[in-house]
């Protein structure tokens, strides 16, 4: 049996070099060496612990609420000026002309003076009630027979095939 190369026992194991002249190298990889030897810091301007410790935030604030506030009051006021400065003379020059026919089919006369909604809650709603109970127990009435009438039929098409095999089975039986 003929063995390759690959197979052969290795005798002298492989050793790292050696020092040339007693000196050895000074050749220091650069994932030896140290790296991020130092934090970084919050330099001014970066909300650093001393200003945190000088500034006064309620009263920031409360200074930042006010001015929001003024702003608002401001924009409520400039409106009332606005809707002063509008001419009411002329609005009411051109108001539109309203017609009988508008006003009757709009009137409230029919109203109640003691039902102020509109609406007679008396006995057209109870009558509305009754016809609506009556129509879902008429719907419920034919849904029963529905349903029954299905029944039926699919026990008759059961008793039907269950003949049927009962036939052809006497006719293959001796």
């Amino acid at each position: 049996i003929i063995m390759s190369t690959a197979a052969r026992p290795t005798y002298f194991a492989a050793v790292g070099r050696k020092t040339y002249g007693g000196v050895s190298s000074r050749h220091i990889s650069g994932k030896d060496q140290t790296a991020h030897t130092k934090l970084k810091t919050r330099q001014i301007g970066q909300s650093s612990v001393e200003e945190m410790k000088s500034k006064d935030l309620k009263t920031e604030l409360e200074s930042k609420e006010s001015e929001i506030a003024m702003n608002r009051k401001d924009a409520i006021a400039m409106i009332e000026y606005e809707e002063k400065k509008v001419d009411v003379t002329l609005l009411l020059k051109n108001k539109p002309e309203i017609d009988e026919a508008v006003l009757k089919k709009y009137d409230d006369a029919d109203v109640d003076a003691g039902n102020s909604d509109g609406f007679d809650s008396s006995s057209d709603e109870d009558d509305d009630e009754d016809d609506d109970e009556a129509e879902l127990m008429k719907e419920l009435e034919r849904i029963k027979e529905e349903k029954a009438a299905a029944l039926a039929k699919k026990e008759r098409e059961e008793r039907e095939i269950a003949e049927q095999l009962h036939k052809e089975s006497a006719l293959k039986s001796n």
